[in-house]
């Protein structure tokens, strides 16, 4: 009997194939001390996969070390300045991610003020949703 699982680790050796003319991908995602081959159509692909990225898997499992994944989201973020990777940090504007606060100053050009004001932007209940930084957690 299939049961499903979650499983969240650090895919690689990613290549993609066709079947019956859909898109489909293949990785090992290791998690921990066990690893996993992961078979995943491309429509159930939150975003571009790479290797060395950080992924929450759910999905079927087939055997002890296969499964067949439902979806596959990033667990995460890389920090555009720095490159870290990091599971809480800033939100910055159109899809920039930073690490700390150093780096979410460094994306708005070195300008603390601006930082500062956007960020004030969530104290206020009127200005919250026009706010376009935050610190939040990617699970």
């Amino acid at each position: 009997m299939d049961k499903t699982i979650t499983i969240q680790g650090i895919a690689s050796g990613i290549s993609t194939f066709y079947t019956q003319a859909k898109c489909c991908h293949a990785f090992t995602l290791t998690a921990g001390d066990k690893s996993y081959k992961v078979y995943a159509r491309d429509i159930d692909c939150e975003w571009d996969l790479n290797d060395g990225e950080h992924f929450t898997v759910s999905g079927i499992v087939i055997t002890d070390e296969m499964v067949v994944a439902t979806s596959v989201d990033r667990w995460g973020r890389i920090c555009d300045v720095c490159g870290k990777w990091h599971t809480e940090g800033y939100y910055v504007g159109e899809d920039e991610y930073a690490c700390s606060e150093e780096c979410a100053i460094k994306l708005y050009g070195g300008n603390e003020l601006a930082f500062r004001l956007d960020l004030s932007l969530l104290d206020n209940e009127e200005t919250a949703d026009a706010a376009v930084t935050y610190w939040t957690e990617w699970e």
